[in-house]
């Protein structure tokens, strides 16, 4: 446990180190564990002949006053230095899109149905088109990062032979972003809490851990046999999970399991050594070559050897993880 503390995995008890050691299928939720829970990454598309400052600045002045996150990518994603406009009669239609008058003409931005344009690119995952009184300005696509080191992560672990497994509330727009590490039919989108649940029982009792973020998986996290919750803050409130991980620690996940299973090793060598140690010293006590001396001695001398070679493999275990980081 002290070892995967010093990877940023916080567990609530010692007994769930076993069930790190035991693990086959691994499955994520999407937003918040995959992908950080900050801002989108905005990629912008300019309809040709327009200008870009005008643009930018009503945008600005549209998205500056709405709080809904896509608003708030959009408009972080602009230069602070862009000028704002006097816009009037705002509007807001949740699930649709945001609308004002600039300079006696209405600019919208928002979805197809709202800002009446098509998409002119097939790309997949979140967009807004920029409307001028119906005239298309500009497309917006938006994709929340991977969280650091996951990319390499992921890989590592379908090369170590774990069974990877994909299940999100979000739609399925990027399921093709995904299709490297998780196989088509093991990726499921559209996933209420229920569904999580029902897919972790699908799965079997043994060898199955969530890893998610939020309420929203509280159950799926209580019905797998590791439940890990992944937290921006450390004192989230995650009453349903087994341990803890830190969002930016997740990219040790494997070397955490790899902890646990070299944890298990060494138990059993313990017991051996324990063992070993018993059936020597009662040799040695039936033939009448122990003496109370020696055996005051060896007592102790049994307790080093076992907290030392415990030690001695933990320390081993976390250089060999820092040499393969």
């Amino acid at each position: 446990a002290r070892c995967l503390a010093k990877l940023g995995l916080f567990v609530k008890h010692a007994h769930v180190v076993e069930r790190f050691a035991s693990l086959q299928h691994l499955v994520f939720d999407k937003t918040g564990t995959l992908t950080a829970s900050a801002a989108f990454e905005c990629d912008w598309q300019l309809c040709k002949g327009m200008d870009v400052l005008a643009i930018e600045s009503c945008v600005r002045s549209l998205t500056n006053q709405s709080a809904h996150p896509i608003s708030r990518s959009i408009n972080l994603s602009l230069p602070s230095d862009v000028p704002l406009r006097k816009i009037v009669d705002f509007e807001e239609e949740l699930g649709r899109g945001i609308r004002a008058n600039i300079d006696g003409q209405e600019w919208r931005i928002g979805n197809e149905e709202y800002t009446g344009m098509s998409q002119p690119s097939s790309r997949s995952g979140t967009s807004a088109n920029v409307t001028c009184d119906g005239k298309p300005m500009a497309s917006i696509f938006m994709s929340r990062p991977l969280r650091c080191g996951l990319d390499a992560q992921l890989g590592a672990l379908v090369e170590s032979g774990y069974t990877l497994h994909l299940v999100s509330g979000d739609h399925s727009a990027e399921a093709n972003r995904f299709a490297r590490w998780f196989q088509e039919n093991r990726m499921h989108f559209n996933q209420s809490p229920e569904s999580k649940m029902a897919y972790i029982a699908s799965l079997g009792d043994s060898g199955v851990a969530m890893i998610g973020d939020g309420l929203n998986d509280a159950g799926a996290l209580r019905n797998a046999r590791l439940g890990l919750a992944v937290v921006d803050e450390l004192y989230a409130f995650t009453p349903s999970s087994d341990a803890l991980v830190e969002a930016n620690a997740l990219q040790h996940l494997k070397g955490a399991m790899e902890l646990a299973q070299s944890a298990r090793t060494t138990v059993k060598v313990l017991l051996g050594v324990s063992v070993m140690y018993n059936v020597v010293g009662l040799v040695f006590a039936l033939q009448g070559w122990l003496t109370p001396m020696m055996a005051a001695i060896l007592m102790p001398l049994s307790s080093m050897t076992v907290v030392g070679v415990a030690l001695g493999r933990s320390a081993y275990a976390m250089r060999r993880l820092k040499r393969q980081d």
